[in-house]
């Protein structure tokens, strides 16, 4: 009558089985290729359960593996599972991401997500230094300390030159009017040049520089810093900086930022070298960590009274 009126003439209950392997230690993946060692086979079964009566088992440092499965595949079900024994057993469920310790050596994903942080917090790190080198060097502060006054007047310096520059009126020129689309800013180097020295004074006043209405802008330490660079750059002591000397300078400055990235490079590599170190005493105390909880583990075995103990198992 059930089956004509549509009903359900059984509960819809899996064919299901399981079977009993050898184990291969942790951390170890029981793919198609290299299948597991079957100890013990419980037939499938249709039904809300299935038993198998094992007998007595060897203890075994590597444990022993319980392997249930359906007739369909790729479908999850619930199960419980009971184990009856007179002896003291330990049954967990093989989860290297919730129950085993982190590997580095296989998938679980906390150890990767682990290093990839630490990558990642040191990356941003050299980046934020390299960032403050970076404004430092704007700032003419980078090096070796320097006195308040120097560093009061590099600053000024490079305020000066952030500004946008301005035309400057031909009345403060000493020929009467300045070349077409000369800046404040030429007008200032040159300036600062024709205030340091007589070796270069004539050079000042041959390029069109201004002199009156420039000098007033300009500070002592202006002047000296001017000075310095001009005369280490103008290794021909002609008073002109020439192409070959320009290219010579900027050689030099490129050196220098391809020294330091070098460096940055070899503090990088330093420091990935003492992750993989730390990651390989990790691993090395997690397998001692687990032979001591090994060796507890047959140390432990012993006869319970006979009755048996019931170990309940839910997923």
């Amino acid at each position: 009558m059930r089956d004509v009126e549509g009903l359900q003439t059984e509960p819809a209950y899996p064919t299901m089985g399981f079977v009993l392997c050898r184990g291969r230690g942790l951390h170890v993946l029981l793919d198609k290729d290299e299948p597991p060692e079957v100890l013990q086979t419980c037939a499938t079964k249709k039904s809300d359960g299935v038993y198998l009566e094992l007998g007595t088992l060897q203890p075994e440092p590597l444990k022993y593996v319980i392997i249930p499965y359906t007739e369909t595949p790729d479908v999850e079900h619930e199960y419980a599972m009971t184990l009856y024994t007179d002896y003291e057993v330990e049954l967990e469920k093989v989860d290297p991401t919730k129950v085993l310790p982190p590997c580095i050596q296989c998938t679980d994903p906390k150890s990767f997500a682990k290093v990839g942080k630490a990558l990642k917090s040191l990356e941003a790190k050299y980046a934020t230094l390299a960032k403050k080198e970076q404004e430092l060097r704007r700032m003419h502060a980078f090096g070796k300390p320097q006195t308040p006054a120097l560093l009061a007047a590099s600053q000024q310096t490079t305020a000066a030159s952030q500004q946008p520059p301005a035309e400057q009126p031909a009345s403060q020129c000493n020929s009467g009017q300045c070349g077409s689309g000369a800046s404040g800013h030429f007008h200032q180097g040159r300036g600062a040049a024709a205030a340091a020295g007589a070796g270069y004074g004539a050079g000042a006043v041959s390029g069109g520089a201004c002199s009156a209405g420039v000098d007033a802008n300009m500070t002592a330490a202006d002047v000296a810093n001017f000075s310095h660079y001009f005369h280490s750059v103008d290794t021909s002591n002609d008073g002109f900086i020439s192409a070959a000397e320009l290219k010579r300078a900027t050689l030099a400055v490129e050196q220098q930022h391809a020294l330091e990235d070098a460096e940055y490079a070899t503090q990088a590599r330093e420091a990935r070298a003492a992750l993989a170190t730390g990651a390989a005493e990790l691993k090395e105390l997690q397998q001692m960590l687990q032979q001591k909880r090994e060796a507890k583990a047959r140390a432990q075995v012993a006869p319970l009274p006979r009755g048996g103990r019931r170990t309940p198992r839910n997923r």
